[in-house]
């Protein structure tokens, strides 16, 4: 039955990466800079509500069909059907970015469920943590080969028959679904939740904050295609480096960082990871407008940024409550989305104040040199003032199973 599960996160993977380059391109023929950072940030929304979904599925049953599999079934069937109809409403700006959230809406319920069942199936496990390796083994399988067939057929085709291909993918876990095995768990008490959260709150505030320093990504896309002539080629090869890199980066934390002193280990990521950020102001400068710099610049950063992260959501999953670790932990990672939101609307504010549009880029070095310089006095100010969990931490014994962010967060840990 685990190998059913194991699917549902190929699934998962496969269906977020598949459609992204289709998606970008067809975003950025039909609209501005900001428009497209505002877009994103909506589609982004769905997974600032993890703890909502999460708590549906626990407290609410479909019948007696279970609690997580209808929701999963439903959810699939949905997002199938949107991208087969998706693309049909390009047209209609505002229209096709509700849909595209719906299906992120989709795809985030599905993965609440998920991991949902993976705890059900971790409890239960004799060798602790395999069912967590391979589930992110096979997710990020599928982000990987859904970054390198995506692109593929995007460059043969067109984004609409990208679309509706990755309609397939949810339609079969619709089938695969109903093999899994769910326990019943009790109904978790609000108040519970409202204790932990109010226990970790100065965590959830520093969280938030390392998060919402201004994300100039969106813009940064629109000079490499419009000024530098990228295709799908070339942001298909940026995806798969960056997605390698991610997954390098876990395991190297894994066997190797994960020893090292946390204050040490994140301030030595987030200074390397911001080096390498100013190479990016010298392409858009013109001081050396080459693939071979922007490439090297998006493993690295990709690299330092599983490194930075990974102490966080290890620390989010110990300072669970007994019983509360899904409804906890999901909170938590919505925090993060919630501040990269913040950080898409606020670098389309000051791209909007700053006058950079889709063909305008004279003053996009200075977004750029803004949001790095916020990031690192953000960070700075954030280690400084985590002394206490960087103790806690130190006191852990580290699970080398931890789970690990979800791909969406890549771009959070990567702006």
């Amino acid at each position: 039955m685990k190998l059913y599960l194991y699917y549902i996160y190929f699934a998962i993977g496969f269906v977020m990466s598949f459609p992204t380059i289709a998606i970008q391109f067809t975003i950025m023929d039909i609209s501005t800079p900001v428009s497209a950072s505002i877009a994103y940030g909506c589609m982004a929304i769905p997974w600032c509500l993890k703890p909502t979904f999460g708590y549906i599925s626990d407290s609410f049953g479909v019948f007696d069909w279970g609690k997580r599999k209808p929701y999963i079934f439903f959810c699939s069937l949905l997002s199938s059907f949107l991208y087969i109809h998706v693309y049909d409403f390009k047209e209609h700006f505002e229209l096709f970015i509700f849909l595209l959230t719906i299906i992120s809406a989709c795809i985030c319920f599905t993965d609440v469920c998920a991991d949902s069942i993976t705890v059900q199936y971790a409890k239960e496990e004799a060798d602790s943590g395999v069912v967590q390796s391979n589930t992110w083994i096979a997710r990020s399988s599928g982000t990987l080969l859904g970054f390198v067939l995506g692109g593929l057929l995007y460059k043969a085709t067109n984004a609409s028959n990208v679309l509706t291909f990755c309609c397939y993918v949810p339609l079969i876990t619709c089938f695969v679904v109903w093999n899994l095995h769910e326990s019943v768990y009790r109904r978790p008490s609000l108040r519970d939740v409202y204790n932990n959260l109010l226990e970790q709150k100065q965590f959830i505030f520093i969280l938030f904050l390392f998060h919402v320093s201004p994300n100039y990504r969106v813009f940064y896309e629109y000079y490499l295609r419009e000024k530098l002539n990228y295709d799908s080629d070339e942001f298909t090869y940026l995806s798969i480096a960056s997605t390698i890199s991610f997954l390098l980066g876990l395991v190297s934390f894994k066997f190797y960082f994960r020893k090292w002193d946390v204050k040490y280990l994140l301030w030595n990521a987030i200074v390397i990871a911001s080096l390498l950020r100013l190479t990016q102001i010298g392409v858009v400068l013109g001081w050396f407008p080459y693939f071979e710099f922007v490439m090297i610049d998006g493993i690295v950063e990709s690299f330092c940024g599983q490194l930075i992260m990974m102490p966080f959501t290890i620390l989010a999953a110990k300072l669970c409550n007994d019983g509360l670790e899904g409804s906890f932990f999901s909170f938590v990672m919505s925090v993060m989305n919630f501040g990269a939101f913040t950080a898409d609307e606020l670098g389309a504010l000051i791209a909007y104040c700053l006058g950079v549009t889709k063909t305008n880029f004279d003053y996009l070095y200075v977004l750029m040199l803004i949001a790095i310089c916020t990031d690192v006095i953000m960070a700075y100010g954030v280690i400084k003032n985590m002394t206490f969990y960087f103790n806690k931490y130190d006191s852990l014994k580290v699970d080398i199973t931890e789970e690990p962010l979800d791909p969406q967060d890549l771009e959070v840990a990567s702006k």
